[in-house]
């Protein structure tokens, strides 16, 4: 199964995160998910235009890892 980019990669390569977020959520059955949100923030003064990216990582315990599951820029 094709995973997505590993967390570590995007903070190795990408470490001025403008904001970041950790979430912990107990599902049904009682496993629980993890999910991390980072935001990069671009601020370029010749358009005067702010571009924002926001991506989405999902942990999989069998990996020990964090994988790209989603990624949405303005």
């Amino acid at each position: 199964m094709l995973k997505g980019t590993r967390l570590s990669d995007v903070v190795s390569n990408h470490s001025e995160v403008s904001f970041s977020t950790h979430e912990l959520t107990q599902t049904n059955e009682g496993d629980l998910t993890q999910k991390v949100s980072l935001s990069f923030y671009d601020y370029s003064p010749d358009s005067g235009k702010l571009k924002t990216v926001h991506l989405t990582f999902d942990y999989d315990k069998r990996e020990n890892e964090y994988f790209l599951t989603d990624k949405s820029d303005e």
